[in-house]
């Protein structure tokens, strides 16, 4: 077996054919995939007659400052950086979208 955890494959067993994402597994004697539901499954490895390998993982690599928002110390913060003369606590509680003033009992 050519493929690597990570790895996009094809699970060809003798009752059926499934894709998904190949999970780590050295504890039991079955290949795990991530299905595209998110649900993983465990297929016995005396079932699988073949492991296809459709695309190889690629690690992604991390964001450059220069990616970075401006202002941004990370890359998906949704507040603007505060002009340089206000505070940063005040700026931010101006920029929120206002609470709703509605109440509820239970």
């Amino acid at each position: 077996m050519n493929a690597k955890p990570g790895d996009r494959v094809k699970v060809i067993t003798t009752d059926e054919i499934r894709e998904g994402i190949l999970m780590p597994n050295e504890e039991t004697n079955s290949v795990v995939i991530k299905l595209g539901n998110g649900y993983n499954i465990g297929i016995d490895k005396k079932m699988v007659e073949e492991i296809k390998v459709i695309e190889r993982y690629k690690e992604k690599k991390e964001a450059s400052k220069k990616e970075l928002k401006k202002g941004s110390t990370h890359p998906d913060r949704a507040y603007p950086a505060p002009p340089p003369n206000r505070p940063t606590e005040e700026w931010h509680r101006e920029s929120r979208p206002p609470r709703s003033k509605a109440k509820f009992s239970f």
